[in-house]
């Protein structure tokens, strides 16, 4: 869930990107300011677009989805996210199809009614009730309901996201011959869908080896064995004092970066949630303690980009045989361009088995588990739609 903005000098470029790439880290959300000039940055505008896009047939039932804007770059193009074509009607077609189950959620959260200003406060429930004690005992990740909430949500969201672009966009401006222009670069590409976001590195010729040299992050540090160690015995025990918890919007990132910590990487730290991989707190005077991140730390999306995704397919079978022990994985529903959950490979099982892939086992967050994907609770084989994808993230 990205052309060159910067001119083929590499060694200008190289410098560029020390400092925009502390800069990378934030929800899709959050605007993100920079203070440092983008002398090589070129001029960019949004341009409309109109680019049908086809997703699972839940989706379709919802209603129409298409990307209708791009940002436009000397000559070249990168996509927004896609967008229902009329939210609103979205909105009232989920409703009709989990009415149950959005009866469900307000009864047990005295939410309030179902409407377009509080889809995300039902989304965000619907994750809250799968490791709540009230939880009915056939509510699980594996349920149609979570299943097209999931669906729904993970394109509903996207109009947010796409006007923080916007924003970002707009807020980064160069002034020259007494004149200001919006400029493109890095600092935004990463809010792109991740698809976008590769083909920015690809026309800069960044790889995932020189952004994590720059972000200053080395692969050699994990141990995997202290990492497995760590998700072993904080899956279903979550760490909550030395790391809190997101009881609301789930988490699966925060566990993810508790479990590379704990595996030797050493944070990278900065005073900006924006910017690094971070986590703070500090005692408050209730006994207890208040508890700080950076974006990337506690976003699936933003984690994924900032580790850096190195293999993606649709196929569920063919994802197993291409992680092992210690991989990081994550997914991306319906393949609009936004990774939204991690977890962490402890176990794999043995080819040639009737299950149809390589068995695994998963930590993770959110639902709290550690589990086989043969198992009941696990539902990473069935958790994309057949327009979405799964992901390797950092190895």
């Amino acid at each position: 869930m990205i052309k060159t903005f910067f001119k083929r000098n590499t060694t200008r470029f190289y410098h560029l990107c020390i400092f925009v790439l502390a800069f990378l880290m934030m929800f899709p959300t959050v605007v993100m300011a920079i203070d440092v000039e983008m002398e090589v940055a070129e001029t960019a505008q949004i341009i409309p677009k109109n680019i049908p896009f086809e997703g699972a047939k839940f989706l379709n039932e919802l209603g129409s989805v298409s990307t209708k804007e791009a940002i436009a770059v000397d000559g070249r193009e990168y996509l927004l996210y896609c967008t229902f074509d009329d939210p609103e009607a979205a909105v009232e077609n989920i409703h009709t199809e989990l009415e149950d189950f959005v009866n469900l959620l307000q009864t047990t959260y005295a939410l309030p009614d179902f409407s377009p200003s509080t889809a995300d406060v039902y989304y965000y429930a619907s994750i809250r009730l799968l490791d709540d004690p009230q939880r009915p005992e056939w509510y699980t990740e594996c349920s149609e309901e979570f299943d097209k909430m999931e669906i729904f949500y993970d394109i509903y969201e996207n109009t947010e996201s796409n006007d923080t672009i916007k924003t970002a966009l707009a807020a980064n401006q160069r002034t020259s011959a007494n004149a200001s222009e919006n400029v493109m670069d890095l600092s935004v590409a990463l809010r792109l869908p991740y698809g976008e976001y590769a083909a920015y590195l690809d026309d800069n010729r960044l790889t995932l080896s020189d952004v994590r040299e720059q972000l200053g992050i080395n692969d050699l540090n994990f141990t995997v064995s202290k990492g497995i160690e760590y998700a072993s015995a904080h899956a279903t025990s979550p760490n909550t004092w030395n790391y809190g918890y997101f009881f609301i919007q789930g988490d699966c990132a925060n566990f993810a970066s508790q479990i590379l910590e704990n595996g030797g990487v050493s944070q990278v730290v900065y005073s900006s949630k924006l910017s690094g991989w971070w986590h703070k707190y500090s005692e408050n005077h209730a006994g207890g303690r208040n508890h700080f991140y950076s974006n990337s730390w506690i976003n699936a999306d933003t984690f994924a980009k900032y580790m850096g995704v190195g293999y993606k397919t649709s196929n569920h079978s063919t994802f197993s045989k291409n992680i092992r022990v210690g991989d990081f994985i994550a997914y991306d529903k319906n393949g609009d361009g936004s990774w939204q959950h991690i977890g962490f490979v402890t176990a794999r099982g043995v080819p040639g088995t009737a299950l149809g892939y390589i068995d695994y086992k998963v930590a993770q967050h959110s639902t709290n588990y550690h589990e086989w994907t043969s198992g009941t609770k696990n539902g990473w084989e069935n958790a994309i739609s057949s327009s979405g994808f799964y992901a390797r993230v950092r190895r």
